[in-house]
């Protein structure tokens, strides 16, 4: 099995930079110069009710809602504590991360109010590019289940994603990006991973030639590269301070712990 991570000294996150080369033009998708684009616009968010006290007695993991940036919030959107989190679909870090963390932090904080999950795409290359749309296609009541099993199964779909891409590479014609999403989600299996969690093949087939989507991606992505400028991914920020600095790597003991602090200075 082929290990997508690359060995540095201390943890300094995932590299935003690409790591599988396809054809050309796809290679440079994600890079600064080919989104000399205009910044994020607002847009309209849901609406929001202001002011709402954690409730036990509701289940606030099956609350999703979309902030003016594109990115989706699990959970309470006005919780005490609020985690942000700029994760990378292709990056072993990450999906190592969410496979440890995501279950106990729904169950102990989301679920119950106190926290709100915020997830930003930082992404870095086209495969991810590919499995972005796709989880986020759809009803997004079920976008947090689609994160997961892309992260559970990502050691399996990316060996298939190196497979292609080495093909691909020897492939001169010219390939529109829809053109690519749609051959590359197919091949590497993610069309059939995203059955069940909610999409069916016509459903992922149409989001991956979605043209708003991938405008909206392309400009979320230069915001996160040239203004936020986050070292790497995983990259998590608690109440808009980072859970970590750039040598320590996050896991869910340190974040857990963060989560009690900062809930004990609430009350």
């Amino acid at each position: 099995m082929n290990d997508h991570s690359s060995s540095k000294r201390g943890y300094r996150g995932y590299s935003l930079f690409p790591l599988l080369s396809t054809a050309s033009a796809l290679t440079m998708l994600f890079t600064v110069p080919v989104f000399s684009a205009s910044p994020i616009k607002s847009r309209p968010s849901l609406q929001l009710t202001h002011n709402i006290q954690p409730d036990r007695a509701k289940d606030w993991g099956q609350r999703v809602s979309e902030t003016s940036f594109g990115s989706y919030v699990i959970g309470n959107p006005d919780a005490p504590v609020k985690l942000l989190e700029y994760l990378s679909l292709t990056c072993p870090h990450c999906a190592e991360l969410t496979r440890e963390s995501l279950q106990p932090l729904m169950r102990h904080y989301i679920s119950k109010g106190l926290v709100s999950l915020e997830i930003r795409h930082a992404v870095r290359d086209a495969f991810d590019a590919t499995a972005t749309l796709l989880v986020r296609c759809g009803d997004r009541q079920h976008y947090i289940d689609r994160v997961e099993q892309i992260f559970n199964n990502q050691n399996r779909w990316m060996d298939s994603a190196i497979e292609f891409s080495q093909k691909q590479a020897k492939v001169r014609d010219n390939i529109s990006y829809e053109a690519f999403f749609q051959k590359a989600a197919t091949d590497t299996g993610l069309i059939e991973m995203m059955k069940p969690v909610g999409l069916t093949s016509d459903q992922s087939l149409l989001c991956l030639k979605d043209p708003v989507a991938l405008d909206l991606l392309k400009r979320q992505s230069v915001e996160i590269i040239e203004k936020s400028k986050i070292p790497g991914t995983p990259y998590l920020l608690l109440n808009g301070r980072p859970i970590t600095d750039s040598r320590t790597k996050p896991d869910w003991a340190i974040i857990d712990s963060k989560i009690k602090a900062a809930l004990q200075k609430k009350n």
